[in-house]
């Protein structure tokens, strides 16, 4: 059995807050997961690929952030460890990171659909 790579307690205290209007709070982080995620992501990528460890720090510093608003705690602490090892330069460990980020990223946004799927139809 696979790990949940979100933690939907982290959405679900929002109704503690707000029991009418807390979807939409959730699904409102939700949506600049998937607004901002793919975008920096692919930032990610790109400075990776161009050895720019400042450039792979940001971007990965920015996911780090947006995984944790919606839970995404692995992602969060992957996105974590990438932006320490750019900030140290070690670019081989940044790519052995990387390497591990693709899968994690995209189980994160199936979670996260079918959490906004099945608290939609609530």
């Amino acid at each position: 059995m696979r790990q949940q790579t979100i933690n939907q307690n982290t959405l679900l205290q929002w109704k503690k807050i707000d029991e009418k209007n807390w979807f939409t709070f959730a699904r409102e982080i939700a949506d600049l997961f998937f607004e901002i995620g793919p975008q920096q992501f692919e930032k990610l990528q790109i400075a990776a690929t161009q050895n720019d460890l400042v450039e792979v720090r940001k971007a990965a510093h920015t996911l780090k952030s947006s995984c944790g608003n919606v839970g995404a705690e692995i992602a969060q602490n992957l996105f974590a460890q990438i932006e320490l090892a750019a900030s140290e330069n070690r670019e081989e460990h940044v790519k052995n990171l990387l390497a591990q980020a693709p899968l994690i990223f995209a189980e994160c946004g199936t979670e996260l659909r079918q959490f906004i799927k099945i608290n939609q139809a609530a």
